[in-house]
């Protein structure tokens, strides 16, 4: 017999002893029980990717505006979130650099392009390109996120959160 079959039977037997309070404590015990046993017999949606990390080969790069040996720079960003807001004074030092290195800056979220453009307006940010993340094959990835990618749409590294002082420095060096 399963172990829900004798958690059902001994749900039975409780419930003949008019005890309220132990038949509501099993009640409760089987509820989370089934509740648990369906949660893991679900395997019919696939799990979301999340983040992105190097090495990963990235969809559909002629979205970034790369190729051969030119490099990108996905910014990921989203308009709600407030780590993204803090990270705006970097993201501006952040351009002349890139621009001198011959590095393509463009900005991604999960949400409207337009959205994003205007997050990053809103600071004086002139990025080269905007596009949804999943074009290129990002689903879910932390905000704030910085991708280098290859020409050949391999990502080389990447930076994920409010970044702290030797992080931001980091970042400079690797588009030099």
């Amino acid at each position: 017999m399963s172990k829900y079959a004798r958690l059902a039977v001994g749900l039975l037997r409780v419930m003949r002893s008019r005890d309220a309070l132990r038949t509501a404590t099993v009640v409760g015990i089987l509820m989370l029980a089934l509740f648990r046993w369906f949660q893991v017999q679900d395997r019919s949606t696939p799990p979301r990717a999340t983040g992105i990390q190097a090495g990963d080969q990235l969809v559909n790069i002629r979205r970034l505006g790369i190729s051969g040996s030119q490099t990108a720079l996905l910014l990921i960003t989203a308009s709600t979130c407030h780590f993204c807001q803090q990270s705006m004074p970097f993201y501006q030092a952040l351009v002349p650099v890139a621009k001198r290195a011959g590095v393509r800056l463009v900005g991604a979220a999960e949400e409207a392009p337009s959205t994003n453009a205007d997050l990053f307006s809103a600071h004086g940010i002139a990025l080269d390109a905007i596009i949804r993340s999943d074009e290129v094959g990002i689903l879910g990835a932390p905000t704030p996120t910085l991708v280098l990618v290859g020409g050949d749409g391999v990502v080389q590294k990447t930076w994920v959160g409010s970044l702290l002082p030797q992080m931001q420095r980091d970042v400079l060096q690797s588009l030099r």
